[in-house]
């Protein structure tokens, strides 16, 4: 047997970047999260850091 598939059924280039475009957003928006957490954490172990190394001299 053998499955005969019509091109309506078919997925086109266009269909994904159209489905996908939600899902692209998102993970940008995650990235810029993610970065401005991790900015937000180094820059606090940077300035805690700064202070214990100048408190010993």
């Amino acid at each position: 047997m053998q499955a005969v598939i019509n091109e309506s059924e078919l997925v086109t280039q266009r269909d994904l970047q159209i489905g996908l475009a939600p899902i692209k957003a998102d993970i940008n928006l995650m990235k810029w999260m993610l970065g401005a957490i991790l900015g937000l954490a180094i820059a606090n172990f940077a300035k805690q850091f700064y202070k214990f190394l100048f408190l010993t001299c």
